[in-house]
């Protein structure tokens, strides 16, 4: 405890310390922050194919109908067809 005779002890003792607390407490918490969002954007492409868009609803339920043999691979392939061709700008 050398410092209580210090000169510097009056002028940056607890608010100086209580500074870098501050700082470093955000610091991390910017870094975890980062962190999270990176594996957020990392999960959400992947789900979607990696294009970043989501897949239309309409296509979702059109692989749900074909997965669950309603539909035949070639009604499959026209309507998938039809249904990009009507969603593309």
């Amino acid at each position: 405890m050398w410092w209580y005779g210090s000169p510097w002890t009056g002028m940056m003792g607890s608010w100086w310390w209580g500074l870098h607390m501050v700082a470093f407490s955000l610091f991390w918490i910017g870094i975890v922050a980062f962190g999270l969002m990176a594996m957020r954007r990392l999960t959400a492409s992947r789900q979607t194919g990696g294009s970043g868009a989501s897949t239309s609803p309409a296509i979702v339920i059109l692989q749900e109908r074909y997965a669950r043999g309603e539909i035949g691979r070639d009604e499959y392939i026209e309507k998938r067809r039809d249904l990009s061709a009507s969603t593309a700008p």
